[in-house]
């Protein structure tokens, strides 16, 4: 079953990302850096503290070099978000949710 998209089209990621900022209850003047991985834009706020990727057709690669931001960062926390559709199918999001968890990354977040 795939997932339905349950953002409005018209928003942008940046729109998403601030709105994320907000419901985390984190301070919109944090450093945002943002990366391109595999042509898929990703955002990393706080020195790494949280990563968003909001993008479409997310892979198991992109996943593991998200992933490995955490050491890059040399962050003991690291929050990952993505839209619950940025993946192909379940199966996918299944393996990324392993991925990350081998990283340490325990706290994985779909909006």
């Amino acid at each position: 079953m795939d997932a339905t998209e349950n953002i409005k089209p018209d928003r942008s990621s940046e729109d998403l990302l601030y709105e994320i900022l907000l419901k985390y209850g984190l301070d919109l003047t944090l450093p945002i850096e943002e990366k391109t991985i595999d042509d898929k834009k990703v955002f990393i706020i706080g020195f790494g503290a949280l990563v968003v990727c909001l993008d479409n057709d997310i892979t198991t690669d992109i996943v593991e070099a998200i992933a490995k931001l955490k050491e890059e960062y040399e962050t003991e926390t690291m929050r990952v978000v993505f839209k619950d559709s940025s993946f192909k199918n379940a199966v996918v999001k299944t393996n990324a949710i392993q991925i990350l968890k081998q990283y340490g990354i325990d706290e994985v977040v779909s909006v």
